[in-house]
């Protein structure tokens, strides 16, 4: 997540604006973040003066806006799998012209594609670190609301000029948001233990393999 000052709002100086944050805990008045990269998600302590006398005042927008960061890269997803699908409807009716019905064979059904779904799997290497993005990843199955949660799933990943990020114009991808439906473990003495996360997409993808949605 990211932090931005509008109107006359002033951050903490112990925050930064337009800086990438975890939130490590919540409640339904406040959060809590630490530093993204800091292994140990240390809660960051606030140092009392940010604000402002004319916070939220109809009309002004004074007031520290929170927004998600871009995407967090999951680098211990192994493999992951989509299938998408079309219903099929029937639009058959009735014949408009007169007939006996005497024809040799039997006439087809007409039909035509209906709505889209989509589903699929992430075979993610479990690690030790609970607080690795692999791990939050798996115990997001649990969340009472996903809301919010989209994917970036790369088919051909192209680095940008500098080689720091994905250049997305020439990446060819699927980012949709999903709905994280299952996840089960498979521990083995010589192997490293697996995990199978099962979804489905549960919005209009806004990109699909190189179309804007």
């Amino acid at each position: 997540m990211v932090f931005a000052e509008e109107g006359n709002a002033v951050l903490d100086t112990a925050l930064s604006a337009g800086v990438t944050y975890v939130i490590v805990a919540k409640t339904p008045t406040t959060i809590t973040v630490a530093a993204e990269g800091d292994a140990t998600y240390t809660p960051i302590t606030l140092n009392g003066d940010g604000g402002t006398g004319t916070a939220d005042t109809p009309g002004a927008k004074n007031h520290i806006k929170i927004d998600f960061a871009e995407f967090a890269t999951v680098c211990q997803v192994k493999m992951f799998s989509l299938e998408l699908t079309r219903e099929e409807l029937d639009t058959t009716t009735l014949p408009c012209g007169l007939g006996n019905g005497s024809g040799k064979y039997a006439q087809f059904r007409r039909t035509q594609a209906g709505y889209a779904s989509g589903s699929g799997s992430m075979t993610v290497q479990f690690t030790d670190d609970q607080t690795s993005m692999a791990n939050r990843l798996l115990a997001n199955v649990m969340l009472r609301s996903q809301s919010g949660a989209e994917v970036k799933l790369y088919v051909n990943h192209v680095a940008n000029a500098t080689g720091t990020a994905p250049d997305d114009t020439k990446s060819i991808y699927v980012q949709a948001p999903i709905s994280i439906t299952s996840m089960s473990l498979n521990v083995t003495p010589d192997d490293p233990t697996t995990a199978e996360l099962s979804y489905s997409i549960s919005g209009q993808p806004s990109s699909l393999l190189g179309i804007d949605m």
